[in-house]
C-alpha cells in the first residue's frame, strides 16, 4: 500500500502473509512471528505478520519498530489507506497449530518515523460507535 502525500507516495508498506516455506527466505525478526505450517498433502508454507516499508525514493527497505498491538500472523485480509500515514486493516486468516481460522479483527495503524502504531477494536465497539454517528 502506498504511504505519503495524496497522489504522490514516498513509500510502500509491506504487512504480513503467506507463501511456500521452500521458497520463503526472510531474515526474520524478533518482533514478529513465523509460522511454519504443515499439512499431509499440501505444500509447507509460512504465515507471518511481519510488516516493512520500501522508501521509493532511496530504494531501500526498513523494518520498522512496531508500537502497541502487532497482528497475529495473518494472510487474506483486506487493508486500506485513511490518510497519507494512516490506514486499516480488516479481517483474514489466521492459524491455530494447523487449522486455518476465519477472523473479523480490525487493526488502525499509523506510519510515522520508521515505527509503526497499532492498534485493534473490537467489532462489538465499532458497532456502537457506527450507530452513535
Amino acid at each position: 500500500m502506498g504511504m505519503g502525500r495524496e497522489g504522490k507516495p514516498r513509500q510502500l508498506l509491506v504487512i504480513g502473509g503467506y507463501g511456500p516455506l521452500s521458497t520463503t527466505t526472510t531474515k526474520r525478526n524478533r518482533q514478529f512471528k513465523y509460522d511454519a505450517i504443515r499439512k499431509p498433502g499440501v505444500d509447507d508454507y509460512l504465515i507471518t505478520n511481519e510488516q516493512n516499508t520500501y522508501k521509493l525514493s532511496s530504494g531501500q527497505w526498513i523494518v520498522p519498530t512496531v508500537i502497541g498491538q502487532c497482528f497475529p500472523p495473518t494472510s487474506h485480509f483486506i487493508i486500506e489507506r485513511i490518510s497519507h500515514n494512516k490506514g486499516i486493516m480488516y479481517g483474514g486468516i489466521v492459524t491455530d497449530g494447523d487449522e486455518d481460522i476465519s477472523t473479523n479483527s480490525i487493526y488502525f495503524f499509523q506510519l510515522s518515523n520508521n515505527k509503526i502504531v497499532s492498534y485493534t477494536i473490537s467489532i462489538h465497539n465499532l458497532c456502537i460507535s457506527l450507530y452513535c454517528l
